[in-house]
Formats: C-alpha cells, structure tokens, sequence
C-alpha cells in the first residue's frame, strides 16, 4: 500500500531524533538532533545571562591586610603535586556545543599512575593537624 514507504521515512526520521549520536572522551554523549538542539538554545541564553547584572564599580572580593595570610607562606601540610600534574594533563579548555568551557580526558586519568600516587598521599593524611589555619 502506499502508507507503507510513508511509515518508513517517519521512522527513520524519528531515529535520527531520538537515537544517540557520536561521542568521545572529551565532549559529553549528544543524545538527539532535539537534544543538541536544546543545547544550543541553553549556552546561547546562558552567554546573554552570565555577569549581565555584575556592577563593575563594586569590590568584588574584601582582602584584608597581608599579615593576615602569613600561614600562606608556610609550607602546606598536604602534597598535592602528583594531583597537580594529572590536572595539569589531562585538563584543557574546550568548547563543547559552543560553551566555552574545560574538559576532562576521564580515560587518560584513569590510566595515570600519579592517581594512585596521590591516592596514598591522601590515605596517610593527618587529619587532626589539618583542623587548625592552613
């Protein structure tokens, strides 16, 4: 009958709406042509929205005279090096559906021995001494 090719191209059609589509280690799974549709309606409102309201003339942050910050000075009581490195690795600005924004190569991390590293210098952490000022 001829309803039969009509009900093939609206299935087809529906799958390319509804199926997930392409993905890779740094740019999360687009689900649907509606989906990344969705996306882009949200990162062009989101660019119009951020800091739109942001007083140039106001103190962002108060800051207190240096001696305040003296323990900055001291050597930190954790080692955070090794996690530094995977960070500084594994981590890039990127632009995924026109935000800008960072991403995160999840498998390269998860491959990295400084993970494992940084994980036993957490595990032998002194708890009690980091209650007090840093």
């Amino acid at each position: 009958s001829a309803i039969m090719p009509l009900i093939y191209i609206y299935a087809a059609a529906a799958a390319l709406v509804v199926l997930p589509m392409g993905a890779s280690c740094f740019q999360p799974q687009v689900f649907s042509v509606f989906g990344r549709a969705l996306n882009s309606i949200e990162g062009w409102v989101a660019k119009r929205k951020v800091n739109a309201d942001l007083d140039e003339n106001c103190a962002k942050y108060t800051v207190g005279p240096d001696s305040e910050y003296k323990y900055a000075a001291k050597k930190p009581k954790v080692d955070h090096s090794s996690w530094d490195g995977v960070v500084k690795r594994y981590v890039r600005p990127g632009n995924v559906d026109d935000i800008i924004t960072n991403v995160v190569d999840y498998s390269g991390i998860a491959k990295d021995e400084d993970v494992a590293k940084y994980e036993r210098v957490m595990a032998e952490v002194n708890l009690a001494a980091l209650e007090g000022t840093p």
